[in-house]
């Protein structure tokens, strides 16, 4: 493969959480979170979550759920609430 810079790696998004380091994932986890408005609202009928907010936090807030990594320093942004 030719890579612009030798040190450049692939990682696998489903093995991210052993790939990268606890203080890669910290700050990465941290950036997402701290830097979002967006925020998960509950169906109280079918149990469902949406994610209210612009499309880029909104993905990248389910990237960070999907992840497991809940909320880091903002309790705000996985709040259940109904819709």
């Amino acid at each position: 493969m030719n890579r612009p810079n030798a040190n450049d790696f692939a990682v696998d998004i489903l093995n991210l959480n052993s790939t990268l380091t606890p203080q890669l994932l910290v700050e990465l986890h941290a950036s997402i979170a701290i830097n979002s408005t967006a925020f998960v609202v509950v169906d109280s009928e079918s149990g469902a979550t949406e994610f209210i907010g612009s499309k880029t936090e909104s993905a990248l807030l389910k990237f960070a759920k999907d992840l497991g990594w809940g909320c880091h320093r903002r309790p705000a942004c996985f709040l259940v609430s109904s819709k």
